[in-house]
């Protein structure tokens, strides 16, 4: 997500807030009761919950999470035993103050770094034909294959060094680390990972994996305007 993108997701957020309270500010009140007589007490404040409560049911902005053991976002800095990392916005309530966009994150010996990463070509190409016998068979028998097909990519224990800027992780702690700018990590995982491989080229005359759509077509290319 930009930095403009993001401005205008936080301005969009604070207008609708604003127009929750000021729309709650304004509602048809009972006689003796409206904006010619002063405000009672807590109508800001009930004002902005309601409208904070409808962009949360809206999902327009994430629910604002009591406690918080997990992070979610992207490495910017791997120093020897730790790192830091921006979170996602989309993961944090915009109207919650106090919960840090920058965090540290520290690593000990006993926390678990996990990756995936893609399978040894040959391997994949095994089990997709394993596969395609296995959804074969059942269709000709009339029954469903209830065995899902194969995954091209496998888990893999990784260490800090394996860790470069920009890979987008999960971080999960022990305990809430909601306000913490620097905490512990009992588990990373990698996802969008630098260290993944490119998906190597099918295997000539392979066929795709049942379920799975075909390789798509080229469009011809447009024709010249004249």
């Amino acid at each position: 997500m930009g930095k403009g993108t993001g401005k205008g997701i936080a301005m969009l957020v604070a207008g609708l807030v604003v127009g929750g309270i000021v729309g709650y500010a304004a509602a048809p009140r009972p006689s003796g009761v409206g904006l010619q007589s002063p405000p009672s007490k807590g109508t800001y404040e009930d004002g902005y919950k309601a409208a904070k409560k409808e962009l949360e049911d809206l999902r327009v902005i994430a629910p604002e999470q009591e406690t918080m053991t997990e992070v979610v976002g992207n490495i910017t800095e791997v120093k020897d035993a730790s790192f830091t990392m921006s979170v996602d916005a989309s993961t944090v309530n915009p109207l919650v103050q106090g919960v840090p966009m920058r965090r540290e994150v520290v690593l000990t010996k006993d926390t678990k770094i996990t990756g995936m990463v893609k399978k040894d070509p040959a391997v994949y190409a095994k089990e997709a034909k394993d596969y395609d016998k296995k959804f074969a068979a059942a269709a000709a028998a009339g029954e469903a294959l209830k065995d899902p097909p194969p995954s091209q990519f496998v888990e893999k224990t990784l260490t800090i060094k394996d860790l470069v800027q920009g890979d987008h992780v999960t971080v999960t702690a022990a305990s809430n680390v909601k306000t913490a700018e620097k905490f512990e990590a009992v588990s990373v995982a990698v996802g969008y990972s630098s260290f993944q491989v490119s998906a190597p080229p099918p295997p000539e005359g392979a066929k795709p994996v049942s379920g799975t759509p075909p390789p798509a077509i080229p469009l011809p290319p447009p024709e010249p305007t004249r």
